[in-house]
């Protein structure tokens, strides 16, 4: 029995053997083959390569169904080839899929690639996974400081193909993030730029709000996984110093202007605020400075009753003001300071000396005043007489006063002051805003001769009224005698220079008719009169004398003026030097006069070297010029 059922299976195998050999008539087919280049891929900028191998295929395409976790729809992807090879290059997007080149992924996708496959019949499929690439957000720099550039953003997302990219920027005192958008430079590179302001009164979709030491954020969110952000950060300081400063070192006066500057790089706009206080006004006001060429300016004036608009009230005769400025990027406010002061009263007179009864013309600059009159005292030494004269503000530069006064013989009266023979008048002020009193002095003679001209081109012509004069310059132990041409006082040409060798005695002089002249001449008709000299030079000290051709029995009682005492300066500019004929009159006789004028380098003080220029050498007043108006001296003064 067990061989015969041995048999029949023996027999059905065989057949069954022959039957699939000889019997077939459609053949299996070669199985399709999909092949993905990459089995990972990061990031939108990579591509995966899909290869179809399939012997059985004769046409130049084919399509595969590429599907994701993201897009479970998928699209199409068309492969191209011949002999049985089929390839094309997939891409990937985060934000949606393109029919017949890209698919939808997000992070860690699993991508399906599907390919129906006719012979043998069914579905042929590969996969891999996609993930997202790495991101990057950065800084240009890790610090910057002031306005003056901007920070550049680079961001780095190679998991988006768009245009644009936007980053959250935000910094410490300003806390609220605002989007500011960067271009693409190239595949998932993209940049920007964000500027800076202290001024909350710019907005701008890049522009960022900053103060002294503040931190700036920029973060930017992974479209993927949004939970995922990568920040980027620097410092910002504000540029130092900033100057708050007077335009000039001090300001005097109420009719000019005050001028206040402020450099501050951390500003663009327009105007800036500053607050100004003084000792008069220690509430103060608040002024508004425009900006010129980078500087922030603006004129104050000042008053002495109360403040206003652009004028701060001041406390003479010194106020140092305060200027305080609070840049917006820094809490501290800056302060710099503003100085005024009350200039000394400067009085003026028509002329320096006076004779007979003229009108003696006066005029006083006054800068802290606003009254229309100030007061000044005329007074006389020999006569001691003073009487108050009012000057009136001349009404085109109201800082100027001007007023006239006459001369009395001996007894004063309203508008004239009393005087007597050479006398010395003093014009004074009262200033109680400084707490000083300026003053001049001026010379008033009561007659009026000719002049003696004894050297200089101004006196010549009125030297002949002294019958017989005959003055020759001589010099004493050595004194160089130097003419200068062009060098005199007024505009002459006749000036002459007299330098010291440093002998024990150096001297020189006018003497009248020269070396060896026995006989003077009389000059009693000069007694109430002066004698006039310009000097300049560097000598310490000149001695001034007048004396007989025979001083007498003793030479001793020579009487000496010093220059210094009488108007002479020591420092190289000219002079002119006024001294009464009676001062030497206690030893010189005037019947007899031959020495006209003797100077002497006062020991012990004179060295070799030392000079004095001498132009304009006379007896006596020159002839009476005219007084000028009130208002051609107020013009000359206020120049």
């Amino acid at each position: 029995m067990k061989k015969v059922l041995l048999s029949i299976l023996g027999i059905s195998a065989m057949l069954a053997a022959f039957l699939s050999t000889g019997c077939s008539t459609e053949p299996k087919g070669t199985e399709g083959k999909i092949v993905v280049n990459d089995t990972i891929v990061s990031g939108t900028a990579g591509v995966d390569t899909i290869t179809l191998k399939d012997a059985d295929l004769t046409a130049d395409t084919v399509s595969v169904k590429v599907t994701s976790s993201a897009d479970n729809v998928g699209i199409f992807l068309t492969l191209t080839g011949s002999s049985g090879i089929y390839k094309n290059a997939l891409g990937f997007s985060t934000a949606q899929s393109t029919a017949g080149s890209v698919i939808q992924v997000s992070q860690n996708s699993l991508v399906t690639i599907t390919y129906k496959d006719a012979k043998p019949a069914g579905n042929r499929t590969e996969t891999f996974y996609w993930k997202a690439g790495t991101l990057a957000v950065a800084l240009d720099n890790t610090s910057y400081r002031g306005i003056g550039s901007a920070a550049v953003i680079t961001v780095t997302d190679p998991n988006i193909s768009g245009q644009t990219a936007t980053v959250n920027v935000m910094s410490t005192s300003y806390s609220t993030p605002f989007p500011v958008t960067l271009t693409q430079t190239s595949y998932g590179q993209y940049s920007g730029k964000v500027y800076f302001t202290v001024s909350t009164a710019i907005t701008s979709t890049d522009t960022l709000h900053v103060k002294n030491g503040d931190s700036i954020t920029v973060t930017y969110s992974d479209v993927v996984t949004s939970s995922v952000s990568m920040v980027a950060k620097a410092g910002w300081t504000a540029i130092q110093p900033i100057t708050v400063q007077s335009g000039a070192a001090s300001y005097s006066g109420l009719n000019g202007k005050m001028t206040i500057n402020v450099v501050d790089s951390n500003v663009t706009t327009s105007s800036i605020t500053v607050h100004l206080t003084s000792h008069k006004d220690p509430t103060g006001i608040d002024l508004t400075l425009s900006s010129a060429s980078g500087v922030y300016s603006v004129q104050v004036g000042a008053s002495l009753t109360t403040s206003g608009i652009n004028v701060i009230a001041i406390q003479p005769p010194l106020d140092t003001m305060t200027i305080s400025y609070t840049d917006p990027a820094i809490a501290t406010p800056i302060t710099g300071a503003l100085v005024w002061q009350a200039s000394a009263v400067a009085i003026v007179t028509d002329s320096a000396s006076y004779n007979g009864f003229e009108q003696m013309m006066i005029s006083a600059t006054n800068d802290h005043t606003t009254a229309g009159t100030i007061v000044v005292n005329v007074s006389s030494a020999k006569a001691g007489d003073t009487i108050p004269i009012t000057l009136t503000a001349v009404t085109a530069t109201p800082w100027i006063f001007t007023g006239s006064v006459g001369f009395s013989p001996g007894v004063k009266t309203a508008t004239a002051v009393g005087v007597k023979d050479s006398d010395m008048v003093t014009i004074s002020f009262t200033d109680s805003i400084r707490g000083d009193m300026p003053g001049i002095t001026v010379n008033w003679y009561s007659t009026q001769k000719p002049a003696m001209g004894l050297f200089g081109a101004g006196v010549t012509a009125g030297s002949t009224v002294v019958t017989g004069l005959n003055p020759v310059l001589l010099s004493w132990n050595g004194c160089t005698i130097d003419s200068l041409d062009s060098a005199g006082v007024n505009g002459t040409t006749k000036a002459v220079m007299i330098t010291a060798v440093g002998a024990t005695w150096d001297g020189f002089g006018w003497a009248q008719g020269g070396i060896g002249a026995t006989t003077g001449i009389d000059m009693t008709a000069y007694a109430a009169c002066s004698l006039h000299v310009w000097l300049k030079g560097n000598a310490t000290d000149l001695g001034l004398l007048i004396e007989n051709v025979n001083p007498g029995p003793n030479p001793a009682l020579q009487t000496w003026v010093s220059a210094l005492a009488s108007g002479y300066v020591a420092d190289e500019a000219w002079h002119e030097v006024v001294i009464p004929i009676s001062a030497w009159m206690g030893t010189c006789d005037l019947t007899n006069v031959s020495n006209l004028l003797g100077v002497r380098f006062n020991n012990p003080t004179y060295t070799a070297g030392q000079y004095v220029e001498i132009d304009d050498l006379y007896w006596t007043l020159p002839a009476a010029t005219a007084t000028p108006t009130a208002k051609k001296l107020a013009k000359k003064l206020a120049k």
